[in-house]
């Protein structure tokens, strides 16, 4: 269990370090939009490469796999983004957002009451679905189609935006 997320919007808005802010704020803002700092589902990996540089892991399975610190992007075997993923550590409910889409600092991942009061904010909603394995339900965002998963104290397991035709599975 993480015992560093952010629970609520009042915690998240008093949160000290300005580079903080930014990293959770991106975070809050891929759920909005879909799009996370300069990624986006389409990306070349040229594009990819060029912004972040070179990925700090490689897995090749149905699709290349890039890991930059906790971000996880799954590629087509023709190099497109088709899956932008961020996944905090499970233990501490901190994520790493690395340069230039963050501080590359260890930061607490904003919780489910942070990502529903904000998106309620801009107008939007959340819906659970059972979107993966039976049993198993994701929030996801009315408008951008990010999916979230939680555990039952409310912190963050993973966010993601994926296109499986520009994957290619």
């Amino acid at each position: 269990m993480a015992t560093n997320c952010l629970r609520n919007l009042e915690q998240w808005e008093s949160m000290e370090s300005e580079a903080r802010v930014r990293d959770s704020t991106v975070l809050l803002e891929f759920a909005r939009t879909g799009q996370l700092g300069f990624l986006a589902l389409g990306a070349s990996a040229q594009e990819v490469e060029d912004g972040m540089g070179k990925p700090s892991g490689v897995a090749d399975s149905a699709a290349r796999m890039a890991a930059y610190s906790d971000v996880q992007l799954g590629q087509s075997p023709s190099g497109v983004v088709g899956l932008i993923s961020v996944e905090p550590d499970p233990f501490t409910g901190l994520v790493v957002l690395p340069p230039p889409l963050g501080s590359g600092m260890q930061t607490p991942a904003p919780g489910l009451e942070v990502f529903r009061a904000y998106l309620r904010r801009q107008g939007l909603s959340l819906e659970s679905k059972d979107l993966y394995t039976p049993g198993e339900f994701w929030w996801v965002v009315q408008g951008s189609e990010v999916s979230m998963a939680f555990d039952e104290q409310g912190e963050l397991q993973t966010i993601a935006s994926s296109d499986r035709d520009l994957l290619g599975w």
